[in-house]
């Protein structure tokens, strides 16, 4: 099968890390696959190659551009895909540009398109119509979370429930370096009866890391015991946040890591993972967290309750409530309850979210629409 993946960026974030682990599982199925994206530094185009996934595209300075338009057309028209599948709203609005017209030429292929967030096509008075119109264009609609299905597919953009399923993000068994994560606890300056929370997360409003500041605040205040906060991460609200920091007086006891590779040693040095978002598509960290037998705390909301299994894997609080989210840090001081259930959400993701599962369930939707070929909305 030749696929075209179409994709807005190709920087380091939840949607373009899933296509980079998609696409090189279809490559490695047997596939021909390439990648056409935007615009963007293009941190996963080097991994992307090396797993024999061909890159297109990364000229564009601007979300919609004619010369975005024509290079995408040509692009299609040269590697004539046997599918195509949009990720995120620009790219799926430049792919309906690029297809007008093509009729039953090179453009008509099928399309899917997945939806990787809860959040409005997006800004302005406009949203809903203009992403109707940009839906009509797919065959099917893969939403990586029940919320994502319910609120955007069904209520927003009116797809018939027949063409759009939830389909969950995967994440491998990933491992940690018992040495490294020593090296992060002791750079946190945490001791051996320090308690570490952490999150890992771009510092922009949809996290709420101010939330989640006030409650470490107000945890530190009401507990004899040596708690650390550790924040993984950079984005426009990092100055603004690390002076709320230093007005609550945590200076000694936050540690700003900014952006980091190996992420995941840092979340196997917490204690407790920690997400404070407003929304999650899914919240891909979280099932990271899970990963490496971490307990993860977030607001009972959008798609935190499919991930965390309240009480058995996790704390989920009454959403962008600072005191139930101090509550919930403080409940899992007790070791015994960190450590069951960081065990029950390793198990967890084994069982419901790997990547085998996420890829053999977009292929079987690429088999259904290539025989259907009928778009979801015409």
């Amino acid at each position: 099968m030749r696929i075209l993946h179409v994709i807005t960026t190709l920087n380091r974030s939840g949607a373009e890390s899933y296509l980079a682990d998609l696409a090189a599982l279809q490559v490695r199925a047997g596939d021909e696959v390439h990648v056409f994206y935007m615009k963007g530094e293009g941190y996963w185009e080097q991994p992307l190659e090396e797993s024999g996934v061909v890159i297109h595209g990364g000229l564009m300075r601007r979300n919609l551009e004619v010369g975005g338009v024509l290079a995408l057309r040509r692009c299609i028209r040269e590697t004539r895909p046997d599918i195509c599948h949009a990720h995120m709203p620009p790219a799926e609005l430049l792919l309906r540009l690029a297809r007008l017209g093509s009729g039953k030429g090179y453009g008509s292929c099928p399309v899917v398109i997945t939806k990787h967030n809860d959040e409005p096509f997006c800004p302005g008075p406009l949203a809903r119509l203009l992403g109707r119109w940009v839906i009509r264009q797919a065959n099917h609609v893969i939403a990586i979370s029940e919320a994502v299905r319910r609120r955007r597919c069904r209520e927003e953009l009116a797809v018939a429930e027949e063409k759009t399923e939830a389909i969950y993000y995967g994440v491998d068994e990933l491992r940690l370096d018992p040495g490294r994560v020593a090296e992060i606890r002791a750079e946190v300056g945490a001791g051996p009866d320090s308690l570490v929370v952490g999150t890992v997360c771009r510092l922009v409003p949809q996290k709420r890391v101010d939330l989640l500041l006030q409650a470490f605040r107000d945890l530190v205040e009401s507990s004899d015991r040596d708690w650390r906060l550790v924040i993984v991460g950079s984005g426009e609200l990092e100055a603004s946040l690390q002076g709320e920091a230093e007005e609550f007086g945590l200076a000694g006891k936050v540690l700003w890591a900014g952006f980091q590779a190996d992420a995941t040693q840092w979340m196997g040095a917490f204690d407790v993972f920690a997400l404070s978002s407003e929304f999650e598509g899914l919240g891909l960290v979280l099932l990271e967290a899970m990963s490496v037998g971490r307990p993860v705390v977030a607001f009972d909301t959008s798609a935190m309750p499919e991930v965390v299994e309240n009480g058995v894997t996790g704390l989920l609080v009454e959403p962008f409530s600072v005191a139930a989210l101090t509550d919930a840090l403080g409940q899992l001081e007790e070791s015994e309850l960190r450590d069951s259930m960081g065990e029950r959400g390793r198990e967890r993701v084994a069982e419901r979210f790997r990547k085998e599962v996420n890829e053999a369930a977009v292929r079987a939707v690429y088999h259904r629409v290539m025989k259907r070929e009928q778009p979801c909305a015409e």
